[in-house]
């Protein structure tokens, strides 16, 4: 069975690096962008190639700032 995690911020910085390191480690990924299918698709579509290029699994889900609803649908 998969280990899971949630990381926020996985749009850039750390946040990115820990996302990929964690995918290619086998982990499952819900990773943290904020708008991922607005202003940043474009990272979106990104992890997610890098994902399927490795063989890994993501989930990029909307960690807007304040708002509790992407929270917890994440």
């Amino acid at each position: 069975m998969k280990k899971t995690v949630l990381i926020s911020g996985s749009g850039s910085g750390m946040g990115l690096l820990t996302a990929q390191t964690l995918i290619k480690e086998g982990y499952a990924v819900n990773a943290g962008v904020r708008d991922p299918h607005g202003r940043s698709s474009a990272r979106r579509e990104a992890l997610e190639a890098f994902a399927r290029e490795c063989g890994g699994t993501v989930k990029v889900v909307d960690l807007g700032r304040g708002l509790i609803t992407h929270c917890t649908t994440a």
